[in-house]
């Protein structure tokens, strides 16, 4: 409880001062994850829990350094670069508090659904913008944590749509049972995420 209101005040402080105010990788991770601000959406089908994400590129730099390597404004500055034209969204899938890539579900499923997870979902995801294009995964990669993880997690890269009013990201049923999933971002909710900042 306390966790959340402490998150809640942090939210409501950087929506006021996104626009003049650049912030640290840890106020960032909150702010993502405050589900006030339009960048986390979730939804639940029977006893799966699927939540989708925007990950702005600060957050997924920022992620690749250590304590022990801290960032500085010029690594951050060239690491970013090479995220250029590219835009970024998780999906991560959990049933009652688990992976969905467990084992323990049957070999039969589990197989099919590791291989449907780790090369084959770049035919069941895509992002229809409110412009009416169609978009497919560029790339994406499957966070193996061998069932020691409380959820299945991808990470997805997209074509950068900056103008686009919306955009919706769409996952076909792929043999999990929760169906149709759409998940739908405004764009004005991505323009006001802060920047990462340096000392």
């Amino acid at each position: 409880m306390k966790f959340g209101f402490f998150s809640a005040i942090i939210s409501l402080f950087l929506v006021a001062t996104a626009c003049k105010q650049k912030v640290s990788g840890e106020e960032l991770e909150i702010y993502i994850q405050d589900t006030h601000n339009g960048l986390v959406h979730i939804q639940d089908v029977q006893d799966i829990h699927i939540t989708a994400s925007y990950l702005p590129v600060d957050l997924l730099v920022f992620r690749d350094f250590s304590p022990e390597h801290p960032a500085t404004a010029i690594a951050f500055q060239e690491a970013s670069s090479a995220y250029n034209a590219v835009q970024y969204f998780t999906l991560t899938f959990s049933v009652k508090g688990h992976e969905v890539l467990d084992p323990a579900v049957g070999l039969n499923k589990y197989g099919a659904l590791l291989r449907t997870l780790s090369f084959g979902m770049q035919q069941y995801v895509s992002i229809t913008t409110a412009d009416g294009d169609t978009l497919r995964p560029l790339t994406y990669s499957l966070d193996r944590t061998y069932a020691m993880s409380s959820a299945t997690q991808l990470l997805l890269a997209f074509p950068l749509r900056p103008k686009a009013e919306w955009l919706q990201v769409n996952v076909r049923e792929f043999g999990l049972g929760c169906g149709n999933l759409a998940f739908r971002f405004r764009q004005s909710d991505i323009q006001k995420i802060p920047k990462i900042s340096f000392q």
